[in-house]
């Protein structure tokens, strides 16, 4: 009884016509659906976004000082 159960399980649904065409539909739409390439930026475009970025200069807030923290603690 179990072994008929699990030949039947491993089978899967019968099939009808009306899954199998949706089954169809699903693959050949999941086939032809690709990402659109990514698109290279050209070279005199990279070469003005490098020339363009510029470090900015990092400035504390002040609102928590790890060091001025830890020399308030008891050694």
């Amino acid at each position: 009884m179990l072994d008929e159960l699990l030949t039947r399980a491993q089978a899967g649904p019968p099939a009808d016509q009306a899954s199998a065409r949706v089954a169809a539909r699903t693959r050949v739409a999941a086939a032809a659906h690709r990402p659109p390439a990514p698109e290279e930026p050209p070279e005199n475009q990279a070469a003005e976004d490098e020339e363009d970025r510029q470090v900015a200069e990092v400035i504390p807030l002040g609102i928590f000082d790890a060091r001025a923290e830890a020399d308030r603690w008891p050694s």
